[in-house]
Order: structure tokens, then C-alpha cells, then sequence
């Protein structure tokens, strides 16, 4: 019941849940089908957003600017070309990003994670709401933890895939730092419009020897703003790819997916270039 409620239109109570990456893909395969239903002459209702009985008086009730200004825009330009491509750095929630940057930012400054006493992490009230999982359990509660993401980023200087696997969620180093970790909310001035540089996180972090560290961000790290270099995007890459084809093999893939165009079919990039692991 859980999953079919979700699949009526995606809900946020299943963060930190297997279902929750699943909103994305069936976001994806069903705008393809759509297009393509369209494509083959299949008829709809123009006014399914704004009109009464449509998506807005179903969904949301409330006051909505609606649906009109963003149509009449759309295209013009493109929103890729108008915000740009954000690049994930972190597997794991985009809301643990900024905390994970300022941990990094601040390590160096910290001979041993054994000095550290206390961490506190301030950030807008409505990102804790979606990932303030603490002491996780599944690896989906722990890709939105903010506090594990920190505890991970502390320890091993990189959050990547195997912090999420039940291994490293046995842990005991992992468990017991991400335990003294403070969490703090604020109301945005402006709103919390996600990850906007006006309503930034703070990690404060207090050592044994009473001195304190302080490190704020407001860009993330993949953003337009602040991109991650070819390397960081190559090391991503083969983050995500580990499971299924070897680093050498990664890198050739991720060098051709660079210059990748229409002009070599994706079967030729899966097989004949770089058959993948069964």
C-alpha cells in the first residue's frame, strides 16, 4: 500500500526509504512515455494543470500562481542553459552536501578526529526535515543523515558509495562521532529555497583543547557556481560505477561519455566499447 501511494504521484515519506530514488526513475520513464504517447496521436485534456479537477485544484488547493507563466516561457531559454548542470559530489542526500564541504574544508585544520568534542551543524529548518535521519540504520536513512554524512566526511576525509552499505553502518568509529553531533535549524530570512547561497550551513566543531573551528557554505560543491574539476567528476564517476566494471574500465567510459554524440549508438558504448560485468 506504502509503495502504490507513492506511486500515484511521489511523496516525501519516503525519504530514507529504497523507494525514494524511485520517484526520479519513474519521473523519467514516464516522460518518455508520455512524449511518446503524444507522438503516437493519443489525446488530452489541455487544461490538466490549471483548470478545476486538474492538477493544481487536486494536489495543492492552496493559492498557486499556476502553470501559465512558466509555460509561456518554457524553452525560452532552455533551463539547462539557464541554471546550468548541478553535478551530485556525494551520494546522498543534496541537502548533506554542504555540511560534507564545510567537514572537508575544516579537516585539515585537525591533526586527529579523536580532539574532536562537540560538533554543531546549523542549517534551514526545512533540510533537517528531510534529512535529519540520525543513528541510521539502512543505508537509505544514512544517505539522509546529515550527521552521518559529517561523521563519515570527518573520519575518512570522502563520502562515497560504501559509507551507505550496511558494513559501514556497523561501524562503531562512524557511530560514536556521528553521536556528538549537534544539530541546529534556522528560518531563512528569504525562505528556504534549496541549497540558495542566502541561507547557508555552519559547522562549528569543538576540540579537547577548548579551541573552537567554524567553516559556512553557501554554494555546493557541482554547482554551477562552484564545479567540480575533471578529476572530482572522474573519481564520482567511478564511485558510482565500482559495482560493475573496474577503475581502468571507468575511466575509458567516462573519457568517451565526454565526446559522446548521436553519431555512436549507446549499444556500441555498452558492448562493442565497454562490455559491462554480468
Amino acid at each position: 500500500m506504502s509503495i502504490a501511494a507513492t506511486l500515484a504521484g511521489g511523496l516525501k515519506a519516503q525519504f530514507g526509504t529504497d523507494t525514494k530514488p524511485v520517484h526520479a526513475g519513474l519521473a523519467a520513464k514516464f516522460a518518455v512515455t508520455a512524449a511518446q504517447l503524444a507522438a503516437a496521436g493519443l489525446t488530452a485534456g489541455p487544461g490538466a494543470l490549471d483548470e478545476p479537477r486538474g492538477f493544481i485544484d487536486i494536489m495543492n488547493k492552496a493559492p498557486s500562481p499556476g502553470f501559465a507563466a512558466p509555460l509561456a516561457a518554457l524553452g525560452q531559454p532552455l533551463a539547462i542553459d539557464r541554471h546550468g548542470i548541478l553535478t551530485k559530489a556525494y551520494p546522498s542526500c543534496s541537502y548533506t552536501h554542504r555540511p560534507i564541504d564545510a567537514m572537508l574544508d575544516l579537516r585539515p585544520q585537525i591533526k586527529d578526529v579523536c580532539a574532536i568534542e562537540r560538533m554543531c551543524i546549523k542549517v534551514p529548518d526545512a533540510f533537517v526535515t528531510v534529512a535529519g535521519k540520525r543513528n541510521p540504520q539502512t543505508p537509505p536513512e544514512a544517505r539522509f543523515s546529515i550527521t552521518w554524512c559529517i561523521s563519515a566526511a570527518a573520519i575518512d576525509g570522502e563520502v562515497k558509495i560504501p559509507h551507505f552499505q550496511p558494513q559501514a553502518l556497523a561501524r562503531p568509529d562512524l557511530q560514536a562521532l556521528e553521536a556528538v553531533i549537534d544539530v541546529e535549524t534556522y528560518e531563512p530570512t528569504h525562505g528556504a529555497t534549496d541549497l540558495a547561497e542566502s541561507a547557508p550551513d555552519t559547522l562549528e566543531i569543538k576540540l579537547t583543547n577548548d579551541s573552537t573551528l567554524s567553516s559556512t557554505i553557501g554554494k555546493v560543491r557541482g554547482s554551477p557556481d562552484r564545479p567540480m574539476s575533471r578529476k572530482e567528476q572522474r573519481s564520482k564517476f567511478a564511485d558510482c560505477m565500482s559495482r560493475h566494471i573496474d577503475t581502468v574500465q571507468s575511466a575509458i567510459m567516462f573519457d568517451l561519455l565526454q565526446s559522446f554524440d548521436d553519431d555512436l549508438p549507446i549499444r556500441k558504448l555498452l558492448g562493442d566499447v565497454m562490455p559491462v560485468k554480468q
